[in-house]
Order: C-alpha cells, then sequence, then structure tokens
C-alpha cells in the first residue's frame, strides 16, 4: 500500500518513463528521416555532424533510462526512491526537450511544421519540464533529500 509520501514519489517516475517515450520516438524519427533524406547526393546520416548529433541523442536517452530504471528498481524493493525519481524527472524532462530540439535540428525547417512529429515531441517534451513538478522544485527534492 502506497502513503502519501511514496505517492508523491510515484508521479515524478511515472513522467520519467513518458518522457523517455518522447526522446525514444525523437531519436526513432531523427534515424529514419537522416537516413532517408537525400542532400548533395548522399543521406544525411551520413554526415558527421548529424552522427554526433544522433549519438548524443542516443547517450542522453539511455542515460535518462537508466536513473529511472535505478528509481523503479528501488521502489519495486519496497525502498525510499524520493532523490531517485526525482533525479530521474529532472533528468529525463531536460534530456528529452534537448533530444526533442536535436531532432527539430535535424529535419531543419520542416522540424519546425506539424508535417512531421518532431514539433510535436518538443511541444510535449517541454511541458513535462513543468508539469508534475517543475525541474527547479525535483532539484530542491533532491537537495534535500541528500542533506538529510
Amino acid at each position: 500500500m502506497l502513503n502519501g509520501f511514496t505517492k508523491i514519489s510515484v508521479e515524478p517516475l511515472i513522467l520519467s518513463s513518458e518522457c523517455n517515450g518522447i526522446s525514444l520516438a525523437a531519436l526513432e524519427a531523427s534515424k529514419n528521416y537522416a537516413r532517408s533524406r537525400i542532400q548533395f547526393g548522399k543521406p544525411i546520416a551520413s554526415f558527421q555532424a548529424i552522427r554526433l548529433k544522433i549519438a548524443h541523442m542516443a547517450t542522453k536517452l539511455r542515460a535518462a533510462r537508466l536513473l529511472t530504471y535505478s528509481a523503479a528498481r528501488l521502489a519495486n524493493l519496497n525502498l525510499n526512491f524520493t532523490r531517485e525519481a526525482s533525479m530521474a524527472k529532472a533528468f529525463s524532462s531536460k534530456s528529452a526537450v534537448e533530444i526533442a530540439l536535436e531532432a527539430v535540428q535535424i529535419y531543419l525547417g520542416d522540424g519546425y511544421t506539424d508535417q512531421y512529429p518532431v514539433e510535436r515531441y518538443l511541444r510535449d517534451a517541454k511541458f513535462f519540464q513543468i508539469g508534475g513538478g517543475t525541474s527547479e522544485i525535483q532539484n530542491l527534492i533532491i537537495a534535500r533529500e541528500e542533506l538529510k
């Protein structure tokens, strides 16, 4: 049974998972677009700048997932996971915005139109930085837990 304290910790954990879903969708859309978009006679996926963006996106997503998995593991063991849930939410939401922004840049001007899904990913990601406790609130919770 969840007590009031645990319920507060569950929301950021769930939201971090949603952020990771947005990040994954933005990454997959970017990879598919980069493979299919031809510029100067070759796919833009062959350009170093695009490859670096994809690598940074994948790394941020992996780190966000690991933080989320760590918090979920503690919750599953019925241990205090407040700090880890807040870390996961703060990092995952920030990463989702950064990953979605990179996706928009990979799509160039088309990324800002509703013709492609990446503009929605960016809007949704920004919402999660605010909704369910802003990143600043999550950082205050992290600091409180660290200073106990």
